[in-house]
């Protein structure tokens, strides 16, 4: 199966989250824990039992000081 008839499929994702968010009383929001991410990555199937999976992760968190966190992922899965 390998060559072209290979399956390979591409993604992407897109995170925004905030554990701070709409806190109650005299709880400060505090825009450190603010966090959005963009990942992008494919799967391929050389063989029906063979994956090859990587990604890449660029994340921002919100405060401006040294905010920014980019990430590699390889990974191989075999079914025998």
């Amino acid at each position: 199966m390998l060559g072209s008839r290979a399956p390979l499929y591409l993604y992407g994702r897109y995170d925004w989250y905030d554990t701070m968010y709409k806190v109650t009383g005299d709880v400060f929001d505090n825009p450190r824990w603010a966090r959005e991410a963009v990942t992008t990555g494919f799967n391929w199937f050389p063989d029906p039992h063979f994956i090859l999976k990587a990604s890449y992760s660029r994340r921002t968190i919100g405060l401006p000081s040294n905010n920014l966190e980019e990430t590699v992922a390889l990974g191989v899965a075999a079914q025998f």
